[in-house]
């Protein structure tokens, strides 16, 4: 008999919720990458961005 992680026999039923989210998070952050999508920009707050040579508009002498 196969066993999956959603029936109570399997080894992997405490973890089911844990696999449940940890794939969706991870499909997420695919469809994310492939799209171009920046999920980190859900959580800014409108912060200004920096560059390698230092702050935009700003030259160094």
């Amino acid at each position: 008999m196969n066993k999956h992680f959603f029936q109570k026999a399997s080894s992997l039923y405490p973890y089911r919720w844990f696999i449940i989210i940890t794939v969706v998070f991870v499909l997420w952050e695919a469809y994310a990458d492939a799209t171009g999508y920046r999920i980190a920009s859900l959580f800014s707050t409108g912060q200004r961005q920096w560059s390698a040579g230092g702050r935009p508009g700003v030259r160094h002498k």
